[in-house]
């Protein structure tokens, strides 16, 4: 297994180079995106240990246990208990090191930043903390299974196991469901009171008296909002 891998371990390469390709065209054509990388180290003991709770422990715990929804008292710890069980059986093996090392590199380049900026600094690993979670009920379902004498329950805990990947899947489903519609809410929410506060009222009656009706006006990013009809479009 390991010979197999080592023959095609260029193929492991190959999505980072096109990824560099593709950025570079992208680059070619639109603005380059601002990078934060100048920025690591420029920071102080205070802010490294800020980010190491935060990002490590609050953001990375509170992601598993809203996907899991094991969120009550120690059992919030179980999530990410199963992560570092799957991530010590499996992440570093040669077909996942890369991932390992990703997740590695880029807590360390979040733990240098001299700010935080949440959750969506971690978007690229979030997939790879996911999956080492699934590794970890696996593992854990093994060695249940060699604690157990009997063939038979020894499938019912590989069973058991594939029944916790799947419910861990439909609940993840659930909570992006209601993340999406708690934002839509929001956003309909605070677009609906912007709309109606006191300065855009003021503006409006400000625009009505003083500009002429044959007047050309422009907008910056205009929308539309219609608040009966729960109607939001943006232009």
């Amino acid at each position: 297994r390991k010979q197999m891998c080592r023959r095609t371990l260029w193929l492991h390469v190959l999505p980072y180079v096109l990824f560099l390709c593709i950025r570079l065209i992208s680059e070619s054509v639109l603005m380059p995106a601002t990078a934060n990388i100048s920025d690591v180290g420029k920071t102080d003991f205070a802010m490294i240990r800020y980010n190491i709770r935060k990002y490590i422990i609050e953001h990375s715990v509170d992601f598993l246990c809203d996907l899991t929804g094991l969120k009550y008292g120690y059992i919030a710890l179980l999530p990410i208990t199963l992560c570092a069980i799957g991530v010590i059986a499996e992440g570093f093996k040669l077909e996942n090191l890369h991932f390992t090392l990703l997740i590695i590199g880029t807590y360390v380049v979040l733990i240098l930043l001299p700010y935080n900026q949440g959750l969506r600094y971690m978007y690229n690993i979030l997939p790879l903390i996911v999956m080492y979670l699934f590794y970890g009920v696996l593992q854990v379902s093994r060695w249940i299974s060699r604690m157990l004498k009997t063939p038979a329950l020894k499938r019912w805990s590989r069973r058991a196991a594939l029944a916790m990947i799947v419910l861990l899947c439909l609940n993840a489903c659930k909570a992006i469901v209601i993340h999406n519609c708690q934002n839509l809410y929001n956003k309909r929410i605070s677009q609906n009171n912007l709309v109606y506060s006191e300065d855009v009222v003021e503006m409006y009656g400000a625009i009505k008296t003083f500009t002429p009706e044959d007047s050309t006006i422009a907008f910056l990013k205009p929308f539309i909002s219609i608040p009966d009809a729960k109607l939001l479009i943006t232009m």
